[in-house]
């Protein structure tokens, strides 16, 4: 059997993660990225690297993907995204191939941002940075602004007015950006787990906070093995169709319930899957492969929780 694993510049995740996975599950891998080079070099360094096969290939587009497997004859068993931003590009080149992974449709929605609290007001919008902002009223402040290029953001940075969020939008120049209104009771909190043809194996959550700044970074405070209200969101991922594999969603809990701020269909960022990697005792990644292949996966439990605190934040929510 062999993984095919999307990849663009040498990473921690790349090598620690599914390089590691696919020695210990005896596969054989082909590292497609656009950038070979690098990765030459850095393998000289990197015994993780083993076996695998190097290709160069515009992996940011599933077109040149398919192209490359067509022309060299392979035949892969699953497809991995080393990055963020290939998330897209992997599941469409699962579904061409006819292997499990994410649902493709769901994965090109950019970051997966959703909101499944009904409200009578519009709660957040997706905006051209060129766009003049006081196009939004007073009454969207304070609010977050966050930009959507480049995958998996950090919380964005927190606008009291029209004026602030203008100087946000001019530091960014181009593209897009959410704009989001700020809940002052919110707690948000993130599910990670593995969605197979039988259904969600929640692998744990965490606490996620942010600093009490102007770039609201996230920091996450505590694992959990299951978060608050994990089965009333779990409800609501059904009416998604998020497909096969790795997914991590935050949400956000206060008095208007239950509220999914994001998906990300595969990876969320290095940091985060190799500490979650560290608390699952090192086998987050061979089970993301397993599901990537079609094979049964394993329950993995969170190392080090502190039962008290879980219970206490459950009976709290």
């Amino acid at each position: 059997m062999e993984l095919l694993i999307l990849a663009h510049a040498p990473n921690r995740v790349l090598e620690q993660g599914f390089l590691a996975a696919v020695a210990e599950l005896q596969l054989k891998a082909t590292i497609l990225t656009d950038c070979v080079r690098e990765h030459i070099v850095r393998a000289k360094d990197s015994p993780l690297y083993g076996e695998a096969e190097l290709a160069e290939c515009d992996v940011f587009n599933p077109l040149a993907v398919a192209r490359f497997v067509a022309v060299h004859g392979k035949r892969f068993s699953g497809v991995v995204a080393a990055d963020s931003v290939l998330h897209a590009s992997a599941a469409i080149c699962a579904a061409y191939l006819g292997l499990p992974g994410p649902a493709w449709r769901s994965a090109l929605r950019h970051d997966q941002r959703l909101d499944a609290v009904h409200s009578p007001r519009q709660q957040r919008r997706i905006i051209d940075c060129t766009e003049p902002a006081n196009a939004l009223g007073a009454d969207w402040f304070p609010a977050t602004v966050q930009a959507l290029e480049g995958g998996a953001g950090t919380g964005g940075a927190l606008v009291r007015n029209a004026a602030e969020l203008q100087q946000q939008l001019v530091q960014l120049r181009h593209g897009y950006a959410l704009v989001e209104k700020y809940r002052e009771d919110e707690e948000v909190y993130a599910l990670d787990a593995l969605a197979t043809a039988e259904g969600f194996t929640v692998l744990g959550g965490s606490r996620i906070e942010f600093d009490r700044d102007g770039v609201r970074t996230k920091r996450v405070r505590s694992f959990m093995q299951r978060p608050p209200r994990c089965d009333e969101l779990l409800l609501q991922l059904l009416a998604n169709n998020l497909g096969s594999g790795r997914h991590h969603i935050e949400y956000g809990v206060s008095s208007a319930g239950v509220r999914i701020r994001e998906i990300h269909n595969g990876l969320h960022d290095d940091e985060s899957e190799l500490a979650l990697d560290d608390q699952l005792d090192g086998k987050l990644f061979v089970e993301v492969v397993r599901a990537s292949i079609g094979a049964p996966v394993k329950t993995l439990h969170l190392l080090h929780i502190d039962a008290r605190q879980a219970a206490a934040l459950e009976a709290a929510a």
